[in-house]
């Protein structure tokens, strides 16, 4: 569990390209950990869903 935590966010770990269908826009956005009690930034990224 503490490895999946060190690797939440990073994009060498793995990540999905994401494109706004609107404007273009690309970036690449890194898989989370979804450990939400653990990881800091899982967490609060459900508070505000």
């Amino acid at each position: 569990m503490i490895y999946r935590y060190l690797d939440c966010g990073i994009l060498h770990n793995g990540f999905a390209r994401v494109r706004c269908e609107d404007c273009g826009h690309e970036y690449l956005l890194a898989f989370s950990c979804k450990r939400r009690h653990f990881c800091p930034s899982c967490h609060q990224k459900r508070v505000v869903e």
